[in-house]
């Protein structure tokens, strides 16, 4: 395809799906193949609970769900209009934020959404968690915080907007967004790392504390190794919207003009 595609999430090595501009979901089973879309919107984010139970969002408050037993796709009924950037979930709900500090909350079986009180007005652009803790973040440096319960607003020390966002545990996370930035958590409070770039940095995915990547504009890709941040030759200059892996030595990532590129060595 050479459609801009924005996201990507997998299970296994050998299988996964991708979403992006104008409705498109491709499917990886050892080749990427289209997969028959219900939708012409823009997909901004698709995140899966396992191999039959997937989600993907996007443009006017967009949800759809990919049903393992019949192998299809179907739209749900969001309850929002608003545009939906980011989608991240456990065993037993799932979180979709956009616009105007939208976020939705859907339990079981995913298919039945509800409002939730982010108490921001501020446009989320991802969201990603661990155990009972989870964070989305999203314009002027806004994060907002989920503690088991409710979601409350937390400094972050900055206001340039942040893109994406990776939450290794309750007292370690990381998240990315324009100018290069780059945040930590220890637990407490965010504080700003140096990223060696000044580019726009789209997404954000690691399999353990000491092995993160970022991707971002121009081909932009970064590896943390638990001490520092290094830039890593991405062999393309597209920009690069989306990351995820299975483990440290499988990690796709995805970006304008169709590119999709997989990391298989460490």
């Amino acid at each position: 395809t050479s459609q801009s595609i924005s996201s990507i999430w997998s299970d296994a090595p050998g299988h996964g799906w991708a979403v992006g501009n104008n409705g498109t979901i491709l499917h990886y089973i050892g080749d990427w193949v289209n997969a028959l879309s219900t939708t012409t919107e823009n997909l901004n984010r698709i995140w899966g609970r396992d191999a039959t139970t997937v989600w993907a969002v996007g443009a006017k408050g967009t949800v759809l769900s990919y049903d393992g037993a019949t192998k299809t796709w179907k739209n749900l009924t969001s309850g929002t209009n608003e545009e939906l950037k980011g989608i991240w979930g456990d065993a037993t709900k799932v979180f979709a934020v956009g616009e105007y500090g939208t976020i939705i909350k859907s339990t079981g079986s995913g298919t039945t959404w509800t409002a939730e009180v982010s108490n921001t007005t501020a446009g989320l652009q991802a969201i990603h968690g661990a155990g009972s803790v989870a964070f989305a973040v999203g314009g002027k440096g806004t994060i907002v915080k989920y503690d088991g319960s409710s979601w409350s607003v937390v400094s972050s020390g900055i206001s340039a907007s942040l893109n994406g966002v990776w939450v290794g545990s309750g007292s370690l996370a990381f998240a990315v967004g324009e100018k290069g930035t780059i945040l930590r958590y220890d637990g407490t409070s965010w504080s700003k790392m140096e990223s060696g770039t000044t580019t726009n940095l789209k997404d954000i995915w690691g399999s353990d504390p000491n092995d993160v990547w970022a991707v971002g504009d121009g081909g932009m890709l970064l590896h943390f190794d638990g001490s520092k941040w290094s830039w890593v030759n991405s062999g393309t200059s597209h920009n690069l919207n989306g990351i995820w892996g299975t483990d440290a030595k499988n990690v796709w990532t995805v970006g304008d003009a169709g590119a999709i590129l997989k990391w298989t060595t460490q």
